[in-house]
């Protein structure tokens, strides 16, 4: 996705956050102007708390029809909080990974 996609999903999850710490709160402000503008964009994402950083990550890739991702990086952290399993895994040049690190992505429900 690109930055002001990225930009807007944390302007809503802060904003979500923010509310379940203000429940009493009536109703969610809008998201700034500059939300529309990608340096803003990125460099807010950039200063978010990593919490906030993470979930964002998992919400793309929990809506992602294909994920694309080293072996080495298929066992980050993010992989692991997504809420639906991957159906399949493709390993590309598979005859050239050591076994231990195509085993990796194999974690995360993949049949």
């Amino acid at each position: 996705p690109g930055a002001v996609e990225w930009g807007r999903k944390l302007a809503g999850i802060q904003a979500a956050k923010a509310s379940h710490h203000h429940h009493h709160q009536q109703q969610q402000q809008p998201p700034p102007p500059l939300i529309n503008q990608p340096e803003h964009c990125r460099s807010a994402f950039r200063a978010a708390p990593r919490d906030l950083q993470q979930d964002l990550e998992v919400s793309f890739v929990d809506q992602a029809e294909m994920v694309f991702t080293t072996l080495s990086s298929s066992a980050r952290d993010v992989f692991t909080r997504v809420q639906r399993p991957f159906e399949l895994v493709l390993i590309d040049e598979a005859a050239q990974a050591a076994e231990i690190a195509a085993l990796q992505p194999l974690v995360h429900g993949a049949k």
